[in-house]
């Protein structure tokens, strides 16, 4: 992904209403009530109480390991790609031929006569 699209900035284009609104309506999917303080402080719903309760004894679980992500700035990546770089270079040759004998095929299809076949 190039790096502008990365960086680029977002403009908040909702004002505090839809804000509000938008809280309001997600709190309610996800606990099935409206929020009982509104924004200014934390819900007191006791249903708010029991998922801190069994979050507080829960054993998260991470599906990877975390070790295995590689950034695209790192050294493992940089290896990487030398080691890809240096396969295509060795096959460009193969790739021109396959890309020719692919145009010349699909040239045939279309009923298009060429003075000599790549092979």
């Amino acid at each position: 992904m190039p790096r502008h699209d990365v960086l680029r900035i977002l403009p908040d284009l909702h004002d505090t209403r839809t804000d509000r609104d938008q809280y309001f309506e997600e709190h309610e999917r996800l606990f099935d009530h409206l929020p009982t303080d509104g924004l200014d402080g934390p819900c007191q719903h006791p249903v708010h109480a029991a998922i801190r309760q069994e979050m507080n004894g829960a054993n998260i679980e991470v599906p990877f390991d975390s070790y295995e992500v590689v950034s695209n700035d790192s050294e493992l990546e940089r290896q990487r790609q030398v080691a890809y770089n240096a396969i295509y270079d060795e096959t460009k040759e193969f790739q021109a031929a396959v890309d020719e004998e692919d145009t010349w095929l699909n040239a045939r299809k279309m009923g298009l006569i060429l003075p000599d076949k790549p092979y």
